[in-house]
């Protein structure tokens, strides 16, 4: 077997994501970025050669953050119908609607693997940073509209699709980060265990809550001008915004939770689960309310 040396100093300082030929794989790169914070500034969108039907593969070159290179393997298509030409658009798309800045470049198929086996070449950016982009854009070409080109309906719904369903754990109340951590697999249990955790919270803070549950727990606990427990240093509309939250959430989600079979559904989930979470957050504030005292 003939093993070839590679000079380390002639590759580019570049991460690599997605895999070549699996356009999931990259779409999913492309929605991890955008999904966990990284600012995507310029793209290069490069479009290996054509072949004798013009159908390319195509790959992707970011600038995100503070100047780093984030290369997307070559799991995109163009110039026929099927999964890597309808994953190019709805990148393309997402791409736009995030404003960065895209730019398209055509390469050679050395350069093209290169990417692939992730060994770019410094030479290959200074390529790229020395060339004249294609003029007039070209890739708008390769967004679909249900199988038609388009370049003004860019079909939002499905673009958002794209992106997973996930709990931002940065956010959330550490006494229910495990319940978190369980959404996806548990999604129903998940959330009665939540309730049910803040509900004993509520009912341990006063002696007169013990035995209540669900809304009128909260409406006893929070609703009133005497009511048991309140949030220190907020005015009266505010209080009662907040105690409504909690009673207007208890009868909107849990209690038909807790009394029918939910669909599974696990955007819907995670946008409740943040909301249970919210409420968590506002308990943890929550004090006993001082006893008048007769003079």
């Amino acid at each position: 077997m003939i093993r070839m040396k590679v000079d380390l100093s002639k590759l580019a300082n570049t991460e690599y994501h997605g895999s070549e030929g699996t356009t999931k794989y990259c779409l999913d790169a492309i929605a991890r970025l955008i999904q966990f914070g990284d600012r995507i500034k310029k793209v290069k969108l490069l479009s290996g050669p054509a072949d004798q039907w013009n159908c390319r593969f195509h790959a992707f070159l970011f600038t995100i953050n503070n100047s780093q290179s984030v290369a997307i393997g070559s799991g995109f298509s163009s110039g026929y119908a099927g999964e890597g030409p309808s994953g190019l658009s709805k990148a393309l798309q997402v791409l736009i609607r995030h404003k960065a800045e895209i730019d398209e470049y055509e390469i050679n198929q050395d350069m093209l693997e290169r990417l692939n086996h992730r060994c770019l070449l410094s030479s290959d950016i200074d390529f790229l940073e020395t060339s004249r982009p294609i003029r007039p854009n070209r890739f708008y070409d390769y967004i679909l509209w249900d199988g038609e080109r388009a370049t003004e309906k860019l079909g939002e719904r499905e673009i958002s699709l794209i992106f997973p369903a996930v709990v931002p754990i940065a956010i959330i109340d550490t006494r229910i980060l495990d319940l978190a951590l369980k959404l996806e697999e548990h999604p129903d249990a998940s959330l009665l265990s939540g309730y049910r955790r803040l509900e004993e919270l509520v009912r341990n803070k006063a002696d007169d809550l013990k035995g209540m549950s669900g809304a009128k727990l909260f409406a006893k606990a929070l609703h009133s001008d005497s009511s048991l427990l309140h949030w220190p240093g907020l005015d009266k509309s505010e209080s009662e915004g907040r105690a409504s939250i909690f009673i207007g959430t208890y009868k909107a989600y849990r209690n038909k939770r807790a009394h029918h079979e939910q669909d599974y559904d696990i955007a819907n989930a995670v946008r409740e689960f943040i909301l249970l979470n919210e409420l968590f957050l506002l308990e943890f504030s929550l004090i006993t309310r001082p006893s008048e005292i007769e003079e």
